[in-house]
C-alpha cells in the first residue's frame, strides 16, 4: 500500500512538473508568436517610456541644481550678514560708552557680591 502511495505521489509530482513545463513552453510560444510589427510597437513604447523618464530626470536635476544655487546664495547672504553684525558689534565695543557700561555692570556686580557676602 505504501509503495502504491509513493508511486502515486511520484506520478502527481511528475504531472505537476509537466504542467509547469507546458506553461513555460506556452509562454515562450506567445512571445515568439508576436509579429515583428508588434515587436516594433513594443520597442517604440519602451523607447518612449525611456525618453519620458529621461525628461523627468532632467526636470528633477534642474530643480535640484536650482535648490542648491538658492541654498548657496542664502548661505553667502547669511555669512555676509553675520560678518556685518560682527563688525558692527566690534565698532560698538570700541566706544567709550560701551566701556563705561562694562565698568558700571562690573561695579554693580561687585556691590551685589559684597552685599551678599555681608548678609
Amino acid at each position: 500500500m505504501d509503495a502504491q502511495q509513493r508511486k502515486l505521489e511520484d506520478l502527481r509530482l511528475e504531472l505537476a512538473r509537466a504542467r509547469g513545463h507546458i506553461e513555460e513552453l506556452r509562454t515562450q510560444l506567445e512571445v515568439h508568436s508576436l509579429e515583428p510589427t508588434e515587436l516594433r510597437e513594443v520597442v517604440q513604447n519602451l523607447e518612449q517610456q525611456l525618453v519620458e523618464r529621461d525628461e523627468e530626470l532632467e526636470k528633477l536635476r534642474k530643480a535640484l541644481r536650482e535648490g542648491d544655487a538658492w541654498r548657496r546664495e542664502m548661505e553667502e547672504s547669511l555669512t555676509r550678514g553675520i560678518e556685518s553684525l560682527r563688525q558692527e558689534l566690534d565698532l560698538i565695543k570700541s566706544t567709550r560708552l560701551w566701556r563705561a557700561g562694562e565698568r558700571y555692570w562690573a561695579l554693580k556686580e561687585r556691590l551685589r557680591s559684597g552685599l551678599r557676602a555681608s548678609s
